[in-house]
């Protein structure tokens, strides 16, 4: 019987793994988070956009996750994939804080022009939500020209 060694197992690069994860922490701290401060935006609890872009994220990043597992090692830690999980990862990190500190203010996150920070921080997050959706192409063409991939 061959036991395969988990230190092993952790050392191959898991980054959409990494972020779905970090995705559902999110969620959770949003939820709990979300039970106890009553707080509205716009007659809508503050906690739901953080807790509705959490859940997306770890969709958005599980998917990528179980495509990424699929692929051959070598096509995993090629430069395609992890320039796409860079990227993704940076613009995440970036949207969801942004997320959180709006609920926690109390203020509105999107569409929130009330001053020159907002404006720009808005800009911002529409360039990071191209980048979110656009990187996975990157992603798929490393998918496709694997030829080790069990896309099946």
């Amino acid at each position: 019987m061959h036991v395969t060694d988990p230190v092993a197992i952790r050392s191959e690069p898991r980054p959409f793994g990494d972020l779905t994860i970090v995705a559902l922490a999110l969620l959770a701290i949003a939820l709990i988070w979300g039970a106890v401060d009553a707080r509205l935006v716009e007659g809508v609890p503050v906690w739901v956009k953080p807790a509705k872009f959490s859940a997306s994220f770890v969709v958005h990043f599980g998917t990528l996750a179980l495509i990424a597992q699929a692929m051959s090692a070598e096509a995993r830690r090629g430069r395609l994939v992890s320039v796409a999980a860079a990227v993704m990862a940076a613009a995440f990190l970036g949207e969801m804080a942004y997320l959180f500190v709006q609920a926690a203010q109390a203020e509105a996150s999107h569409f929130n022009l009330s001053t020159p920070f907002h404006q720009i921080a808005y800009q911002v997050m529409g360039v990071g939500a191209v980048l979110l959706i656009s990187m996975p192409l990157l992603v798929v063409r490393a998918a496709l020209r694997d030829e080790g991939a069990r896309l099946g």
